[in-house]
Order: C-alpha cells, then sequence, then structure tokens
C-alpha cells in the first residue's frame, strides 16, 4: 500500500448537490462530465466498512483532514474514532475518485440523496449510470 496521502475535498459540497440533482432526473446520466475535476476511477464504500477495508479496496491511504493532528489521530484510530464516523450509519456510503493514483475527492453521501448501493464494481468515467424513481443507481448495460 502507498503512503498516505492529504486529499483535498474543496468540491465536495457542490459535489453533493450536484449528485442530489442528477438523482433528481430519472434516466441516465454521465458522471463523468457531471464533476468538476478530472478522475479515472470511482469506488463505492459501502456502510459499515472499516477504514482497512476501505483502503485494500481502493487500492491506496489517504486522510481528509484539514489539521496535521485530525492526520494523526485519523491515522492511528482511524475516522471511527473521530467526528468522522458517518460509515457506521446505515443510510450513508462514501464515494473516493482516484486519478493518476491519488484520492482526488472522497464524499460521504446520504443514499436518501443518490443510492448507489447496488454498484459493485468500480465505475469508469466511461461509464453510464441510470436513475431510477427510488434514487437509486445502477450501471447502464
Amino acid at each position: 500500500m502507498k503512503r498516505w496521502m492529504q486529499v483535498d475535498n474543496r468540491y465536495g459540497h457542490l459535489l453533493i448537490d450536484l449528485m442530489q440533482e442528477a438523482a433528481k432526473q430519472k434516466g441516465t446520466f454521465d458522471l463523468a462530465k457531471l464533476t468538476p475535476f478530472e478522475w479515472d476511477s470511482l469506488s463505492i464504500i459501502p456502510p459499515y466498512t472499516d477504514n482497512k477495508s476501505m483502503y485494500e479496496q481502493v487500492g491506496m491511504e489517504w486522510s481528509t483532514s484539514d489539521t496535521y493532528m485530525g492526520f494523526v489521530m485519523e491515522k492511528s484510530f482511524g475516522t471511527f474514532m473521530l467526528a468522522d464516523d458517518s460509515l457506521i450509519d446505515e443510510r450513508l456510503h462514501r464515494l473516493v475518485f482516484v486519478n493518476d493514483s491519488r484520492v482526488v475527492a472522497d464524499l460521504v453521501l446520504d443514499r436518501e440523496m443518490a443510492n448507489f448501493q447496488s454498484v459493485q464494481e468500480v465505475i469508469y468515467p466511461s461509464t453510464k449510470l441510470t436513475v431510477d424513481e427510488d434514487r437509486r443507481i445502477t450501471i447502464k448495460r
């Protein structure tokens, strides 16, 4: 596993708004056109996933902490010991965008906004996604 990296989540709130808007529109959408940054893969991290499993799934370790102390605590104890214990909630999952072997965005998303739970594989920019009336997102085949 590569060394830890700090992720600037400056697009987090904007991306949540864009995802929510896309999920309201039923039908097919292009996530690559929706995102305001470059990415080459997206991993969906389901609820109750521990940090070790999440890092193994994505293939690297990272931190979204804004402070050095937050980074050290996250590295030492994991996010479950901090305020960011979001994945212990059944309603939430994490979307991790990677570009050129670096995490470029780490987004915790409420499944009521956009539910990626049925997506079990890595998503690529060329992947088309479909939203149904219950905001469930699937890969268009």
